[in-house]
């Protein structure tokens, strides 16, 4: 198992964040507390970069439906970026990637507003 991290970047009215490692049952209760202040901050947009992303199961894909759900109340715009193959194959085939715009690198999600 990949030790998970979040890393929140901040750049203006835009944050990225960086996932990590592994996402399974024991990271979501954490990953949803970085969410947390994210979405309180309701940035314009915001970048999920998960060049860095190794593995992600079904409770985290909910932890990002989530969060998700809770930017584009405010308004704020999602988008992902850096997705390996392995990882992008999760996101089309459970169609998450009709919900999450992808680009190759952070600066192109962050160019697409």
């Amino acid at each position: 198992m990949n030790q998970f991290h979040v890393n929140i970047e901040d750049r203006q009215q835009r944050v990225v964040v960086e996932l990590s490692g592994d996402i399974s049952i024991l990271q979501t209760d954490t990953l949803r507390k970085a969410f947390a202040p994210v979405v309180e901050r309701q940035p314009a947009h915001v970048v999920l970069d998960l060049a860095k992303l190794v593995f992600i199961n079904s409770l985290g894909l909910g932890a990002l439906i989530e969060f998700r759900h809770n930017l584009t109340q405010h308004g704020s715009k999602i988008h992902l970026a850096g997705a390996s193959d392995r990882i992008a194959e999760i996101f089309r085939k459970t169609r998450l990637a009709e919900l999450f715009p992808m680009y190759p690198t952070a600066d192109d999600a962050l160019a697409a507003e």
